[in-house]
């Protein structure tokens, strides 16, 4: 890895057997705050004609809720309140979906 200040752990990951998507866990010498982070293979070069912004949109839309989760803001609410951050980002080929938490709220946060 290269940085003194966080290992990377070969712990397995566990996720469905159709998921192709590659995952890292990485542990911060410092054992303050965990983070994720999820990147979308569709950017704003996947908006369709007449619909110029659609994957901005989408990128602010869809962290506010889920079946789960279902109050409005309840993921950015959720991470804020537990002294975290959130951000995200669209590119021309991706968007990405980024927070920070302190260790032991990290599980509900990923849940969200």
């Amino acid at each position: 890895m290269g940085n003194a200040d966080a290992t990377e752990e070969m712990e397995e990951i566990v996720k469905a057997r159709t998921d192709r998507r590659e995952y890292k866990k990485i542990v911060l010498r410092n054992s303050l705050q965990s983070a994720a982070c999820m990147s979308v293979g569709v950017g704003y070069f996947s908006d369709p004609d007449g619909l110029e912004g659609l994957a901005h949109f989408l990128m602010r839309l869809l962290p506010h809720a889920s079946g789960k989760y279902p109050s409005e803001a309840s993921y950015q609410n959720y991470i804020t309140e537990q002294g975290g951050y959130t951000n995200s980002t669209v590119s021309v080929d991706f968007t990405e979906y980024h927070f920070g938490i302190k260790n032991d709220c990290f599980e509900e946060a990923l849940d969200r």
